[in-house]
């Protein structure tokens, strides 16, 4: 790994920085790149290249859910000129094999879109991706394997793959060449794949309150500080794992739990401090 990434998700709801305040934040604490949520895209153009130029910082990867090809096409007419590198997908509904293959086909189409702007599109996981079809077969891997190699790569979320059940090392080394990034999350417990969403299933309502909040945070709590004992994550046989393939993924780090409360900045400084101390070449 040549550089530590972080997305602006990982300062949290609560953080009073707006987007070009995040990015500072992120330069300082010694990150190369910035991976954006479809909200900083609120951003004017020139506000949001000012804001990088400043920081300053690269703009490698984005969260968006813009399915629609249209839409799509429009991001990337604005954001490969900034050097984006990886659109990143999450968090699809599929349920079943024909739901997978469902969506793998879409993920081809807006693959095909992005090469045409030197952009990678990648599919990013949370637990529910592992849970098995009919046959027994995770979803994942057969949305893997319905994608097209050249257009289409992964975003892996280590910590949620691992709360899974997947053997991390071993899931890179059999997929080989398909992932262009890694979100970096610790995880402390194995809870296994939840059950995904089908894609006909009704929208899902999101009601703020503090026992959303709490319940939130308890689903979270499996991330715990880098490196830590309770940690069941070998970050440098992940790395090993790359530099055997001769790959080089984007690590972003994604923080979704403080462990220091209320302090959700200390906390990705601390993860970045350690994959510098740790991981970084």
């Amino acid at each position: 790994m040549k550089h530590v990434n972080v997305g602006t998700y990982s300062f949290g709801m609560a953080s009073p920085l707006n987007t070009a305040q995040r990015f500072q934040a992120a330069a300082k604490m010694g990150c190369w790149g910035i991976e954006l949520l479809e909200n900083d895209l609120a951003l004017t153009d020139e506000e949001l290249k000012a804001a990088l130029d400043a920081a300053p910082i690269h703009l490698v990867s984005i969260h968006a859910r813009k399915t629609d090809p249209e839409d799509f096409r429009a991001m990337m007419e604005r954001l490969a000129p900034l050097g984006l590198k990886i659109a990143v997908i999450p968090g699809l509904d599929f349920l079943g094999r024909e739901e997978t293959l469902e969506a793998a086909r879409l993920l081809n189409t807006l693959g095909a879109i992005a090469r045409e702007y030197g952009v990678k599109v990648c599919y990013h996981n949370h637990t529910s991706e592992f849970y098995p079809d009919e046959t027994g077969k995770p979803l994942h891997e057969i949305l893997i394997e319905n994608t097209d190699p050249e257009t289409v790569f992964i975003q892996l979320d280590v910590g949620w793959a691992t709360a899974a059940g997947v053997n991390v090392v071993e899931y890179l080394a059999k997929y080989a060449g398909r992932f262009a990034s890694i979100h970096v999350k610790e995880c402390s417990r194995v809870s296994g794949p939840g059950k995904p969403r089908s894609k006909n299933d009704p929208p899902m309502e999101f009601k703020p309150s503090p026992e959303l909040f709490a319940k939130l945070r308890e689903q979270t709590s499996v991330q715990c500080k880098m490196g830590a004992p309770e940690s069941l994550v070998d970050w440098k046989a992940i790395d090993a794992e790359f530099d055997r393939q001769g790959a080089d993924p984007l690590w972003i780090i994604e923080r979704e739990y403080d462990y220091i409360e209320g302090n959700m900045l200390a906390c990705i400084q601390e993860d970045a401090a350690w994959l510098k101390a740790n991981i970084v070449k």
